[in-house]
Order: C-alpha cells, then structure tokens, then sequence
C-alpha cells in the first residue's frame, strides 16, 4: 500500500487576483471567477469581511444573478463562479461581462482608492426587440473576524 500525503491548498497556491487599496481592503478573486475574500489587513492582522473563502470547485457565496423578466424569464449568473463570461480585473476593479439570449451585461466590483469601501456596478444592454425588465440580486456571506475564528466554526460565527 502507497502511503500519500494531501495537503489543503494554502492561498498562495490557488492563482488569486488580488485588487487592495491605501487603507489595506483587499479583494481576491479565484480564476473561476468566485470571489474568495474580502478582508482588511493592517499590522499583521487580518479581518474577513465574508464568512467562508470562495472555492476553485464549487461556487462561492459571493455572487451576483440578474433576474430577466418577459416573454423568457431567466436568472443570469453575471458574477462569480457560475458566470459564463470574460473576466478582467485593473489595479482597483474586477469585471466580468457577458452576453445570453440577447441580454448583455458588465458587472464590476470596485475598491475606493483610500477607504473601506466597495461598490458593485452592473450594466445592462438588452438587445431584444421587446422591453425587459430586471433586477440584480447580490449573495454575500457576511462575516467579520479574524479567518481562523471564523473557520473554525462557521455556523457559530454567523
């Protein structure tokens, strides 16, 4: 019998996109798209805004769905891990955009350059022939703590 060592991924190990800002709010970003944390890091010490890290796998709490009304009703995953669209980011911003059945968007998520500040931004072209309505719907898991307390025991924590 082969003896195998599995070890859990560290951060480091998982090709993140990091945006921060001066005040030392970071967002990462998985290659899958999932959002994995929101912290703030400052003297060593580091506060998560979201209760659990994002995944390479599976889908993250973090997300953002655009509800399409009509003729078609659909729900359109336009941020996160579910997304299916091109994904971006600049030195304080992520972008995902996308096109289905006709209904374009662009999502970003943006860092005040000097606070604790982030703002979704989400654009969307319909190029159907007939009016639509819709609406976003953000899923956040929010936690605040230092990561190993609130890994330790999530539903505690929550």
């Amino acid at each position: 019998m082969q003896r195998r060592s599995l070890r859990t991924p560290r951060a480091d190990d998982l090709q993140l996109t990091r945006v921060s800002n001066e005040s030392g709010f970071q967002i990462a970003v998985l290659p899958n798209g999932a959002i994995f944390s929101l912290e703030h890091v400052q003297q060593g010490r580091r506060i998560m805004v979201n209760r659990s890290f994002g995944s390479p796998n599976a889908e993250s709490m973090g997300r953002l769905y655009l509800r399409v009304g009509g003729a078609e009703p659909m729900m359109l995953s336009v941020a996160g891990a579910q997304a299916r669209c091109r994904i971006g980011a600049t030195a304080d911003c992520f972008l995902w955009q996308g096109e289905v059945s006709g209904v374009a968007h662009q999502v970003a998520l943006q860092l005040q350059a000097d606070r604790n500040l982030w703002l979704w931004l989400v654009q969307v072209r319909n190029q159907r022939h007939e009016p639509l309505a819709c609406d976003a719907l953000l899923i956040q898991d929010l936690g605040l703590g230092d990561p190993g307390f609130l890994m330790n025991n999530e539903a505690y924590a929550s």
